[in-house]
């Protein structure tokens, strides 16, 4: 019973949040790479866990957040002209899974769907636009396709951000 409640629930709260028409597809929680910051995610998650600096932990989600190591001046090495401590990517892995139809049947935008050539009955979805990757799994129990985690990162949209040296 507890385990479907918290199903239910990841799923209540995947769909509002992911599938919403109004939120960017690369967005969750409010949470965009390139525009928020480490003050905006541990807003919504408090601190990271102890003993890391980019790992989050909920009763539904684990997040890993990659921050943004400082301007391209700052670092050389940078690849976006953001200020140190702005989200860059994160990875949303979620602690009970939910069917990928329930993302890819409302998302605003086509996915690509590749087989992982290892991992039988896994595979990754891709965004037109590159920001957004789902990794699935096919579970052995009742054939479903169930997301494990969501990779958000930068748009297109956001090449004005590049470092000058890495624009095309």
């Amino acid at each position: 019973m507890k385990k479907n409640v918290l199903q239910l629930l990841t799923l209540i709260f995947v769909t509002a949040i992911l599938c919403s028409a109004q939120t960017p597809i690369n967005e969750w929680q409010g949470i965009k790479p390139l525009h928020s910051t480490r003050n905006d995610v541990e807003k919504l998650f408090g601190k990271p866990m102890k003993g890391e600096t980019h790992l989050y932990d909920t009763p539904e989600v684990r997040v890993s957040v990659y921050y943004n190591k400082g301007t391209c001046k700052e670092n050389k090495s940078n690849s976006f002209d953001v200020p140190r401590g702005t989200v860059f990517s994160f990875l949303v892995s979620f602690k009970t899974s939910f069917n990928v139809r329930e993302i890819i049947d409302k998302s605003s935008q086509p996915f690509e769907k590749v087989a992982d050539p290892k991992m039988e009955g896994q595979f990754q979805y891709f965004s037109q636009d590159g920001s957004v990757r789902i990794a699935t799994e096919i579970s052995s129990d009742n054939n479903i396709e169930g997301v494990r985690y969501i990779i958000y990162s930068p748009t297109k949209a956001d090449d004005y951000l590049r470092c000058s040296s890495l624009k095309h």
